[in-house]
């Protein structure tokens, strides 16, 4: 039987071996924070980072960061390869791209596979595949505005008046990388804008309301924040 081989990214490799070097009391310290409040269905990766940071208080944000980026890449690639938990752990603790004993290898899948199978990172990895089925997701957006100025025959003195006009960029991810795109606005295109956004704001508060007597949760998609 083929058997799943997955490489360790380079900037995750000292956390996942510093992760299998925790003592059994922080293991189980950071399992249980990241089990708590059974009730929430989903923890996203920033709700990871601040468990991590909380429990292991001697990693950097920096790393607490990778190591729940990691656990979250891990869970969805489980559902990538249509496979197990288990597997996708098992894949990772004997990849060569991390120095580790064999014993601590058999430690880190011990470890890796109660974690992952958290139901709050099950609910959260789904939520992101949904969510990166996008062709395109927005990033950030900004307007800068242009005044031009209209002469008449006689440039020295005849000043008629000045065009108006914005400029929006907006920067977005695709699945062939970051693109930017580019649009020529007047100010009532703005006022057209503004409208459209307030329009899916009072939509997006009335769905808030729903869930909140339904008791269900929104999915807040965290930032790609991580380095290159």
């Amino acid at each position: 039987m083929h058997k799943l081989q997955i490489r360790v990214p380079t900037r995750h490799r000292d956390v996942l071996t510093r992760f299998a070097r925790l003592s059994d009391g922080e293991f189980e310290d950071l399992r249980n924070a990241l089990s708590s409040e059974p009730n929430r269905k989903f923890l996203s990766r920033n709700g990871m980072e601040r468990r991590i940071q909380r429990t292991l208080r001697e990693w950097s944000e920096r790393d607490a960061s990778r190591l729940a980026i990691s656990f979250d890449a891990m869970v969805g690639a489980s559902g990538a390869y249509s496979d197990t938990v288990r597997a996708v752990a098992e894949s990772v603790s004997r990849s060569d791209d991390l120095d580790l004993e064999p014993e601590e290898r058999e430690t880190l899948v011990n470890r890796l596979v109660p974690l992952l199978e958290i139901p709050g990172l099950q609910a959260n990895a789904k939520a992101e595949g949904l969510a990166g089925e996008y062709d395109r997701v927005f990033h950030t957006a900004r307007i800068l505005t242009d005044v031009r100025p209209i002469f008449g025959s006689d440039i020295a003195e005849d000043l008629l008046g000045v065009l108006v006009m914005h400029q929006l960029r907006i920067d977005s991810h695709t699945n062939l990388g970051d693109q930017d795109y580019y649009f020529a606005l007047t100010t009532d295109d703005l006022t057209d804008l503004r409208d459209t956004i307030d329009r899916a704001l009072g939509k997006s508060k009335a769905i808030d309301q729903w869930l909140q007597l339904s008791g269900s949760q929104r999915y807040e998609i965290s930032p790609s924040d991580e380095e290159g």
